[in-house]
């Protein structure tokens, strides 16, 4: 986290307010990540994470994006933090695509055995989804099925 960071409008970044304001409309999102923290935190059943996004969430770029793009590296990160946990992060990202085609093909990204039984969906389409109501429809494809969100925003961040 850098405090000098700033957003594209050139005010500076604060968590806490940025949570806020993601959150304090509607509490009930938090209370869908509940069960998925608490099953990470037991670690006596599989918890599965998908994510759909675009080239940023493949890895476009990286020299080998199998291993170093952002849902591998989380994979990682949730096994060191709780080794006793059975975690599965199912990547179904796609370069140059946006929400609205994860949404007619989600079945078909994750599977039918993952799309009904995955606990955490991360989606990132930072550059990929202009259009709301494309992001509108993942969103309701997710919340339909019971499966906690988080939306992923990359910025590239620079100081001037």
């Amino acid at each position: 986290w850098d405090a000098a960071a700033t957003t594209r409008a050139g005010s500076p970044l604060n968590l806490s307010s940025t949570l806020e304001l993601g959150f304090a409309s509607n509490r009930s999102y938090l209370a869908m990540l509940e069960p998925f923290l608490e099953r990470l935190q037991i670690g006596l059943a599989e918890v599965v994470v998908g994510v759909v996004g675009g080239s940023v969430s493949v890895g476009a770029g990286l020299r080998n994006a199998s291993h170093d793009a952002w849902p591998n590296v989380l994979h990682l990160a949730l096994q060191r933090l709780r080794p006793q946990a059975r975690v599965r992060v199912h990547n179904a990202a796609r370069a140059a695509t946006t929400a609205g085609f994860a949404a007619l093909c989600f079945d078909s990204l994750f599977g039918a055995a993952t799309a009904t039984t995955m606990d955490l969906l991360i989606i990132e389409y930072s550059w990929n989804t202009d259009a709301a109501f494309e992001m509108n429809a993942l969103l309701q494809t997710a919340l339909q099925r019971h499966i906690a969100v988080l939306v992923v925003d990359y910025q590239h961040l620079t100081r001037w």
